[in-house]
């Protein structure tokens, strides 16, 4: 029985790296799984990620930063994430719809009647059984993205049916968000714990300050009770 799972959370909650391990640890015991990120895991959406962590382009608006992501938001669905729903694979995906209402939403100030909109259109009704939050204020995550920034890059591919789809756990295409001002984070922190109170069926939250190999053995127990 397939099931869609996305990790969400400030830069520096540390869910990109429990994304990659929860893919692995599924797949080491048999399970068919696949992992995606946003934006990217496309031709057009992995563009799409370079132009929007180029230093050379700057003044995009928040409308046109919307657009962008959900371009590759429709892309990847068209081209893996729908397939590998469709073959009931556990799909798990680092970012999707919520990233977009928290940092275009509440953190740029767009009408979040529009951003919905915009999300209804790309997604085409894919919804997420399960959004695992890693919870961090944004004071913490300012911290841990300094020090993060010394680690070595670490990529590993994901090699499914679908393609591979290549995957840098540091990598820095969120910059652009990370250089936003404290009051622009806590703006988003807010946004997601509104999503998180308003849908607590299909949210999990957890303390991101929690050790990884914690965090680690509470999302595998949550997940695999629903596989």
């Amino acid at each position: 029985m397939g099931l869609f799972v996305v990790f969400e959370g400030l830069d520096g909650s540390g869910k990109s790296t429990q994304a990659r391990r929860l893919y692995e640890a599924l797949r080491s015991e048999g399970v068919s799984v696949a992992l995606f990120h946003e934006p990217g895991g496309t031709v057009l959406g992995e563009e799409i990620r370079r132009l929007l962590k180029s230093e050379a382009i700057t003044g995009i608006t928040p409308l046109s930063e919307l657009f962008l992501f959900a371009a590759a938001r429709t892309q990847l669905i068209k081209e893996k994430l729908g397939p590998a729903i469709t073959q009931n694979q556990v799909v798990v995906c680092d970012r999707f719809t919520a990233s977009t209402v928290a940092y275009q939403g509440f953190g740029r100030g767009m009408s979040l009647e529009v951003v919905t909109k915009i999300n209804d259109i790309a997604t085409d009704g894919t919804i997420p059984d399960l959004t695992i939050l890693l919870d961090i204020s944004p004071e913490d995550a300012f911290e841990r993205h300094k020090s993060r920034h010394d680690l070595s890059k670490i990529t590993f591919e994901n090699d499914i049916s679908l393609g591979v789809n290549q995957y840098s756990i540091h990598d820095n295409s969120d910059e652009r968000f990370e250089k936003e001002p404290l009051s622009f984070h806590r703006k988003v922190h807010e946004g997601y714990a509104q999503m998180a109170q308003a849908d607590p069926q299909r949210w999990f939250v957890l303390d991101a300050t929690l050790t990884p190999d914690a965090l680690t053995a509470c999302i595998e127990e949550k997940v695999k009770k629903l596989i």
